[in-house]
């Protein structure tokens, strides 16, 4: 006697399904890294950053622009990604142009600095970052100003009390803990040129709520040449 056709169909559905739900148990998803890109560009020049397979410039229109003394937010797949970035003005021209090797679940920053004749970049895998256990804030300093001067960092009024070690072109400080802001209301920090003490410029940090437990690094940029000019801008991250 043959067997009734809907008898060997239905085993054959149920072994279909569990076959399907053991492959979907099984699949691993990729942790991303998640990016932080700042442009410290002297010149005022826009950029715009494409992470992934795809660096063709055909989707440029639609992709983030960063504009000078900014920054955003990206994530992209762990290990070896495929990374550019093109000044807005020019997609045909690159300021980056290779692959970074990201680690799962990793945070990283790259910052952009130079002018759009002479870019320079500088990536950083983000560790030791401090934890905050009271109403605190953390700063750190990025030296991005040309002209190749190593800076020192003091708070107003106290020259020789330094806030940081001495930084170098493209040499970012540890973050530093400054606890009861609220009581502090301001920190106002001055950048010197190390070898000489001179005075380049000033940045102060006010009091608002939504700094404590927050991470702040202030980046230098500008250029330190005669003629030049140095200034500060931040970046506000909680990571």
């Amino acid at each position: 006697m043959r067997p009734h056709p809907y008898v060997l169909f239905v085993p054959a559905v149920v072994f279909f399904i569990f076959s399907a739900l053991s492959c979907k148990k099984d699949k691993i998803v990729a942790s991303p890294a998640a990016i932080m890109l700042i442009n410290g560009m002297s010149d005022g020049t826009a950029v715009i950053p494409k992470f992934g397979p795809d660096t063709s410039t055909k989707y440029f229109s639609s992709m983030v622009r960063v504009n000078s003394r900014k920054y955003a937010r990206f994530t992209s797949v762990a290990g070896v990604t495929p990374a550019l970035v093109a000044p807005a003005s020019d997609t045909n021209s690159r300021i980056l142009s290779g692959n970074l090797n990201f680690v799962a679940g990793g945070i990283y920053s790259l910052f952009i600095s130079g002018d759009v004749l002479h870019p320079d970049t500088m990536f950083i895998k983000e560790n030791n970052l401090p934890y905050f256990t009271d109403s605190a804030t953390a700063f750190r300093f990025v030296n991005l100003a040309g002209g190749g001067k190593s800076l020192t960092i003091n708070l107003l009024n106290d020259s020789g009390n330094a806030q940081f070690p001495p930084l170098g072109y493209k040499q970012a400080s540890d973050f530093k803990k400054y606890p009861d802001f609220y009581n502090t209301d301001t920190y106002t920090f001055e950048v010197r040129d190390q070898a000489s003490g001179t005075l380049l410029t000033t940045y102060t940090e006010y009091y608002v709520p939504y700094l404590y437990f927050m991470y702040t690094t202030l980046v230098i940029s500008g250029s330190t040449d005669a003629g030049g000019y140095v200034n500060v801008f931040p970046v506000y991250t909680f990571y």
